[in-house]
């Protein structure tokens, strides 16, 4: 053990199990959340593997922003879904270290 870890309640060797049953437990915990998360991103990635195939979709005059919109639209709810399972875990850590 090093010096740094002395004060530790925690064995450092089994910190980083009980962080990635923290994270599956917010997960897991989150059904509904995650449901929302997967629909929006395989519909966002459907549509956008489909249009480029449409020759009438390049007629458009906005059809390269309607695709980068809907990449976006696909990026932006998982990164909030994370963003929200760190802070979760890291509150949940902060408590149990406390």
């Amino acid at each position: 053990m090093r010096d740094d870890d002395a004060g530790s309640p925690l064995d450092p060797k089994l910190t980083w199990p009980y962080l990635v049953q923290d994270i599956a437990d917010e997960i897991w915990g989150n059904k509904t959340t995650l449901i929302v998360v997967v629909v929006i991103t395989l519909i966002s990635i459907i549509t956008v593997s489909i249009l480029p195939f449409s020759e009438r979709f390049w007629e458009y005059s906005y059809a390269v922003e309607i695709l980068v919109f809907l990449g976006l639209f696909t990026i932006i709810p998982v990164m909030i879904f994370y963003i929200i399972i760190f802070l979760r875990v890291r509150k949940k850590i902060s408590q149990r270290e406390s």
